[in-house]
């Protein structure tokens, strides 16, 4: 797993916790805490998909323009360096 990867992680992983930990601070009722964590989980876990989701198209358009499918570079291309 790559640094930035796992930086990413942490910090999901860090805000998570800090949304845990602000809920299970504030005055509700136990089912009322246990509802909001429920919630707020389920919304992470959505947001940590879809940026996932646009990161990976992002990375597949970047390597569609950067790279062919013989594996030369387009600079090396324009410059004829294979």
């Amino acid at each position: 797993m790559t640094d930035s990867r796992k930086a990413l992680i942490f910090i999901l992983g860090g805000v998570a916790l800090g949304i845990i930990a602000g809920i299970l601070v504030a005055p509700n009722k136990g089912s009322g805490t246990r509802k909001r964590i429920v919630d707020s989980s389920r919304k992470i876990a959505e947001n940590a998909k879809d940026f996932a989701t646009s990161a990976a198209s992002t990375v597949s358009g970047l390597k569609e323009k950067f790279f062919r499918k013989d594996g030369h570079t387009l600079s090396e291309i324009e410059n004829h360096s294979w």
